[in-house]
Protein backbone atom coordinates (compact mmCIF):
# COMPACT_ATOMS: atom_id res chain seq x y z
CA UNK A 1 0.00 0.00 0.00
CA UNK A 2 1.30 3.47 -0.92
CA UNK A 3 1.26 5.94 1.93
CA UNK A 4 -0.21 9.44 1.25
CA UNK A 5 3.14 11.26 1.44
CA UNK A 6 4.74 8.78 -0.97
CA UNK A 7 1.70 8.94 -3.28
CA UNK A 8 2.14 12.72 -3.53
CA UNK A 9 5.78 12.29 -4.53
CA UNK A 10 4.86 9.69 -7.13
CA UNK A 11 2.11 11.95 -8.50
CA UNK A 12 4.60 14.81 -8.86
CA UNK A 13 7.00 12.57 -10.76
CA UNK A 14 4.26 11.22 -13.04
CA UNK A 15 3.12 14.80 -13.76
CA UNK A 16 6.68 15.85 -14.58
CA UNK A 17 7.16 12.92 -16.95
CA UNK A 18 3.82 13.66 -18.71
CA UNK A 19 4.83 17.31 -19.10
CA UNK A 20 8.25 16.38 -20.45
CA UNK A 21 6.82 13.79 -22.82
CA UNK A 22 4.50 16.44 -24.29
CA UNK A 23 7.58 18.56 -25.15
CA UNK A 24 9.61 15.64 -26.50
CA UNK A 25 11.65 15.65 -23.28
CA UNK A 26 13.22 18.98 -24.31
CA UNK A 27 14.62 19.60 -20.83
CA UNK A 28 16.51 16.29 -20.99
CA UNK A 29 17.76 16.71 -24.58
CA UNK A 30 20.76 14.51 -25.38
CA UNK A 31 20.27 12.18 -22.41
CA UNK A 32 21.26 8.53 -22.85
CA UNK A 33 20.47 5.57 -20.62
CA UNK A 34 21.10 1.86 -20.63
CA UNK A 35 19.45 -0.55 -18.26
CA UNK A 36 19.02 -4.25 -17.63
CA UNK A 37 15.84 -4.84 -15.68
CA UNK A 38 15.18 -8.31 -14.25
CA UNK A 39 11.47 -9.10 -13.97
CA UNK A 40 10.76 -12.16 -11.86
CA UNK A 41 8.50 -14.74 -13.42
CA UNK A 42 6.28 -14.28 -10.37
CA UNK A 43 5.81 -10.57 -11.20
CA UNK A 44 5.33 -11.30 -14.92
CA UNK A 45 2.63 -13.84 -14.01
CA UNK A 46 0.91 -11.35 -11.73
CA UNK A 47 0.95 -8.61 -14.37
CA UNK A 48 -0.50 -10.86 -17.08
CA UNK A 49 -3.06 -12.57 -14.84
CA UNK A 50 -4.20 -9.19 -13.55
CA UNK A 51 -4.99 -8.02 -17.09
CA UNK A 52 -7.16 -11.01 -17.96
CA UNK A 53 -10.86 -10.14 -17.94
CA UNK A 54 -13.14 -12.25 -15.72
CA UNK A 55 -14.76 -13.55 -18.91
CA UNK A 56 -11.40 -14.80 -20.24
CA UNK A 57 -11.05 -18.29 -21.66
CA UNK A 58 -8.01 -18.61 -19.37
CA UNK A 59 -8.83 -19.50 -15.76
CA UNK A 60 -5.23 -19.74 -14.56
CA UNK A 61 -1.85 -18.74 -15.99
CA UNK A 62 1.72 -19.02 -14.71
CA UNK A 63 5.01 -18.06 -16.34
CA UNK A 64 8.30 -19.78 -15.53
CA UNK A 65 11.47 -18.34 -17.03
CA UNK A 66 14.49 -20.56 -17.63
CA UNK A 67 18.00 -19.87 -18.85
CA UNK A 68 18.40 -20.01 -22.61
CA UNK A 69 15.69 -17.53 -23.70
CA UNK A 70 12.77 -19.74 -22.77
CA UNK A 71 9.59 -19.11 -20.80
CA UNK A 72 7.11 -21.87 -20.07
CA UNK A 73 3.51 -20.71 -19.85
CA UNK A 74 1.25 -23.00 -17.82
CA UNK A 75 -2.42 -22.50 -18.66
CA UNK A 76 -5.71 -23.86 -17.37
CA UNK A 77 -8.73 -22.98 -19.47
CA UNK A 78 -12.04 -21.96 -17.91
CA UNK A 79 -14.04 -24.24 -20.23
CA UNK A 80 -14.27 -27.09 -20.62
CA UNK A 81 -13.39 -27.57 -16.97
CA UNK A 82 -12.26 -31.17 -17.48
CA UNK A 83 -9.19 -30.11 -19.47
CA UNK A 84 -6.01 -30.36 -17.40
CA UNK A 85 -3.51 -27.58 -17.03
CA UNK A 86 -1.05 -27.67 -19.91
CA UNK A 87 2.32 -26.06 -20.53
CA UNK A 88 3.60 -24.27 -23.60
CA UNK A 89 7.36 -23.68 -23.83
CA UNK A 90 7.99 -20.39 -25.63
CA UNK A 91 11.42 -19.57 -27.06
CA UNK A 92 12.51 -16.02 -27.81
CA UNK A 93 13.43 -16.32 -31.47
CA UNK A 94 13.82 -12.77 -32.77
CA UNK A 95 14.49 -9.42 -31.12
CA UNK A 96 13.24 -6.09 -32.50
CA UNK A 97 15.42 -4.14 -34.89
CA UNK A 98 14.67 -0.59 -33.82
CA UNK A 99 13.30 1.64 -35.14
CA UNK A 100 12.66 -0.09 -38.49
CA UNK A 101 11.15 -3.34 -37.28
CA UNK A 102 9.82 -3.20 -33.69
CA UNK A 103 8.79 -6.85 -33.71
CA UNK A 104 9.43 -9.72 -31.31
CA UNK A 105 9.04 -13.27 -32.59
CA UNK A 106 8.49 -16.13 -30.15
CA UNK A 107 8.40 -19.80 -31.15
CA UNK A 108 5.83 -22.00 -29.45
CA UNK A 109 6.71 -25.61 -28.74
CA UNK A 110 3.20 -27.00 -28.37
CA UNK A 111 2.67 -29.76 -25.81
CA UNK A 112 3.13 -33.34 -26.97
CA UNK A 113 -0.01 -34.83 -28.37
CA UNK A 114 -1.85 -31.52 -28.56
CA UNK A 115 -1.64 -31.39 -32.34
CA UNK A 116 -3.04 -34.93 -32.48
CA UNK A 117 -6.00 -34.11 -30.27
CA UNK A 118 -9.26 -33.83 -32.13
CA UNK A 119 -12.64 -32.38 -31.41
CA UNK A 120 -13.64 -29.71 -28.94
CA UNK A 121 -10.39 -29.65 -26.96
CA UNK A 122 -8.34 -28.51 -29.96
CA UNK A 123 -10.96 -25.92 -30.92
CA UNK A 124 -10.83 -24.49 -27.39
CA UNK A 125 -7.05 -24.24 -27.66
CA UNK A 126 -7.39 -22.42 -30.99
CA UNK A 127 -9.84 -19.97 -29.36
CA UNK A 128 -7.19 -19.12 -26.78
CA UNK A 129 -5.09 -17.57 -29.54
CA UNK A 130 -8.10 -15.79 -31.07
CA UNK A 131 -8.21 -13.66 -27.91
CA UNK A 132 -4.82 -12.05 -28.55
CA UNK A 133 -4.77 -8.24 -28.57
CA UNK A 134 -4.13 -6.09 -31.64
CA UNK A 135 -0.50 -6.33 -32.68
CA UNK A 136 -0.12 -9.90 -31.44
CA UNK A 137 -0.87 -12.80 -33.75
CA UNK A 138 -0.09 -16.45 -34.22
CA UNK A 139 1.45 -17.61 -37.48
CA UNK A 140 2.05 -21.36 -37.52
CA UNK A 141 4.17 -21.96 -34.41
CA UNK A 142 5.32 -18.33 -34.17
CA UNK A 143 3.81 -15.70 -31.88
CA UNK A 144 4.52 -12.32 -33.47
CA UNK A 145 4.34 -9.15 -31.39
CA UNK A 146 4.39 -5.83 -33.25
CA UNK A 147 5.32 -3.37 -30.50
CA UNK A 148 4.22 -0.32 -32.48
CA UNK A 149 0.66 -1.64 -32.81
CA UNK A 150 0.55 -2.82 -29.19
CA UNK A 151 1.81 0.54 -27.90
CA UNK A 152 -0.60 2.51 -30.11
CA UNK A 153 -3.44 1.09 -28.02
CA UNK A 154 -1.98 2.98 -25.05
CA UNK A 155 -1.08 6.13 -27.02
CA UNK A 156 2.56 5.26 -26.35
CA UNK A 157 4.00 4.28 -29.75
CA UNK A 158 6.28 7.34 -29.60
CA UNK A 159 8.30 5.55 -26.91
CA UNK A 160 9.89 3.52 -29.71
CA UNK A 161 11.39 6.74 -31.12
CA UNK A 162 13.62 6.95 -28.05
CA UNK A 163 14.86 3.34 -28.06
CA UNK A 164 18.00 2.12 -29.80
CA UNK A 165 17.68 -1.35 -28.30
CA UNK A 166 14.99 -3.35 -26.58
CA UNK A 167 15.85 -6.96 -25.92
CA UNK A 168 14.35 -9.80 -23.90
CA UNK A 169 16.46 -12.65 -22.58
CA UNK A 170 15.92 -15.07 -19.74
CA UNK A 171 17.72 -16.56 -16.80
CA UNK A 172 16.28 -18.99 -14.28
CA UNK A 173 13.18 -17.41 -12.70
CA UNK A 174 13.49 -14.01 -14.45
CA UNK A 175 13.00 -12.25 -17.77
CA UNK A 176 15.72 -9.68 -18.45
CA UNK A 177 14.68 -6.52 -20.28
CA UNK A 178 17.67 -4.72 -21.80
CA UNK A 179 17.13 -1.16 -22.97
CA UNK A 180 19.34 1.45 -24.63
CA UNK A 181 17.50 4.76 -24.88
CA UNK A 182 18.40 8.24 -26.00
CA UNK A 183 16.67 11.57 -26.26
CA UNK A 184 17.25 13.75 -29.30
CA UNK A 185 19.68 16.61 -29.00
CA UNK A 186 18.03 20.03 -29.06
CA UNK A 187 18.38 21.81 -32.39
CA UNK A 188 21.68 23.66 -32.46
CA UNK A 189 22.87 21.57 -29.53
CA UNK A 190 26.16 19.75 -29.12
CA UNK A 191 26.55 16.03 -29.63
CA UNK A 192 27.09 15.37 -25.94
CA UNK A 193 25.87 17.01 -22.79
CA UNK A 194 28.62 18.30 -20.46
CA UNK A 195 28.94 16.52 -17.13
CA UNK A 196 29.93 18.63 -14.13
Amino acid sequence: MVEPKQAMRMSWLADLLREQRATGFADFAGARASATIPISDRLATRLIAGRLPSSSAVREIELRAAAGNMVTVAVRLAKPAFLPRFEIPIHIEQQPSLPEQPIFVFRLALPRGLAAMAGPALRVFDRLFDLLPAGVHLQDDRLIVDLRIVLQQYQAADVLDYLDRLELTTVDRAILVRIDARLPIASGGKSEMPIS
